[in-house]
């Protein structure tokens, strides 16, 4: 990797890595503070809503800011048709969501959807004005930019969130909270970045931007669909309250697993794509991203699930404790997310989005036959069935890379044994400590699980041990 391309890695990284954790530490304490002031049927009722926004979001990008961020020459033409097509897309789905609301009602038999669904996908609207915005900060690998937006974002409608549940407002606050977020986004990326379409936009343009863009659409509404069956049939055939258990229950691992996996997404596309057609550079980079997030996930993820009943007991209070089980489960599920993006970003990058939709019509069957299968025995069988289908997904992923670049799945399972064992190590260590008070136990469990599991890597000499410690020495002798 040039140096260059490679600092820029490293910074965006780092800066992706201060985005996410900041931003979700901050939405994480608010979460919490949350949950203690609202009920599990307020989330439910939000969480019923929450299949319908992110296939509308999907729609309405169309896959167009993938392919900005994966063509390696761009025109303000090609920004100008993304950008309208954003538009008018946001516009022509709220309306027909708009309309559909009374449906939506209907179907979880819960008449308060109509007035909240009417307004949180007013969110549809804002965020079509930034993907254009956030794709040229991604192109420019700016996310430097983007954690601070982000971070007064997050920070401003937090506070709007948890003043409007002070006063009682109830579900509503969660929709306060969710549109404050994108506003602020919107105002604070339009006054530092300023940008408008200079150029007609083309049907040419747009016709070579769905080329690639419309099967990564397609991919991705098959992936939310699939991914949030579970939740919209548990809100259909059970009360808002169990669905607000298995919201929130995912919710904390998600949280965890999906900040790594963004941090990497951000940061190894846009890298990953330069290096397209230098096969060998591609693998490499690939293979050492791999073995990266295993380092990070594995761990992070098994230490959540060991200490969750302490975590929900103190800081969600007792009422939550349905969800511990939740948690545990999705933490092992969860922890293979990261892994699956990265098996994808390698595909996206090398141009074959085409791949990445044969991938999900294949796993979508299992996704919709599994979910189906397990929602009438509960949250158990869920929560067992997301877990399965994760380890599906893993090894129909891993089938691509072993087929194009011979690092398929046997490869990967073995760049990851390392890492296994000293997460084995952490394990064992745990299980030794004296039982507690569930605060010192629950500060001691990380203390000892963060130290056993640096010191297995120092001692079994993980290489992603010392790639992290030569980073973060880079960072503090330089200004970031």
């Amino acid at each position: 990797m040039p140096s260059s391309l490679k600092s820029a890695a490293i910074s965006g990284v780092f800066w992706s890595f201060i985005d996410r954790f900041i931003n979700q530490l901050v939405q994480f304490v608010v979460v919490i503070i949350l949950a203690r002031l609202l009920t599990p049927e307020d989330f439910g009722l939000v969480g019923m809503l929450t299949v319908f926004m992110l296939l509308a979001n999907t729609l309405v990008d169309s896959g167009l800011s993938h392919a900005l961020i994966q063509r390696q020459h761009r025109t303000e033409t090609d920004f100008s048709t993304a950008f309208c097509s954003h538009c008018l897309l946001a516009l022509t789905l709220y309306g027909v969501l708009y309309l559909s609301a009374p449906a939506i009602a209907h179907f979880y038999h819960e008449p308060e959807l109509v007035g909240l669904s009417r307004l949180l996908f007013l969110g549809l609207l804002i965020n079509a004005l930034t993907m254009v915005h956030d794709a040229r900060l991604i192109i420019a690998l700016n996310f430097k930019a983007k954690a601070q937006l982000n971070f007064f974002a997050v920070l401003i409608s937090g506070g709007v969130g948890i003043i409007s549940a002070y006063q009682g407002e109830g579900y509503w606050s969660l929709v306060y909270q969710a549109i404050t977020r994108s506003v602020c986004y919107l105002v604070f990326i339009y006054g530092c970045f300023w940008w408008k379409p200079t150029a007609k936009p083309s049907l040419a343009s747009l016709n070579s931007l769905l080329g690639y863009g419309s099967r990564l659409m397609l991919a991705g509404l098959l992936s939310v669909f699939s991914g949030n069956l579970a939740a919209l049939l548990i809100g259909r055939y059970f009360s808002a309250q169990t669905l607000g258990y298995y919201t929130q229950g995912k919710k904390y691992p998600e949280l965890l697993s999906i900040t790594i996996t963004t941090i990497l997404q951000r940061v190894t596309f846009p890298v990953l794509s330069q290096m397209q057609d230098d096969t060998d550079r591609l693998l490499s980079v690939y293979s050492r991203i791999l073995r990266m997030t295993a380092f990070v996930t594995i761990p992070v993820m098994t230490g959540f699930a060991i200490t969750a009943e302490s975590f929900v007991v103190l800081l969600l209070t007792e009422k939550w404790l349905p969800v511990v089980g939740v948690i545990q489960g999705l933490c092992v599920a969860m922890m293979i997310t990261p892994l699956n993006a990265v098996n994808l970003s390698l595909l996206t990058a090398s141009g074959r989005s085409d791949l990445l939709l044969k991938l999900d019509l294949v796993k979508a069957p299992f996704s919709i036959a599994i979910t189906a299968v397990t929602v009438p025995y509960g949250l158990t069988a869920i929560v067992a069935g997301q877990c399965f289908l994760k380890i599906i997904s893993f090894l129909l992923n891993a089938y691509y890379p072993g087929k194009f670049y011979n690092y398929g799945l046997w490869h990967q399972l073995k760049a990851m044994v390392p890492v296994l064992t000293a997460v084995l190590i952490m394990h064992l260590a745990i299980g030794m400590l004296p039982t507690l008070t569930i605060a010192v136990d629950y500060l001691l469990t990380i203390t000892v699980g963060v130290m056993t599991y640096l010191f297995a890597a120092y001692v079994l000499k993980i290489d992603e041990f010392f790639e992290i410690l030569h980073i973060i020495k880079i960072r503090l002798i330089n200004k970031v």
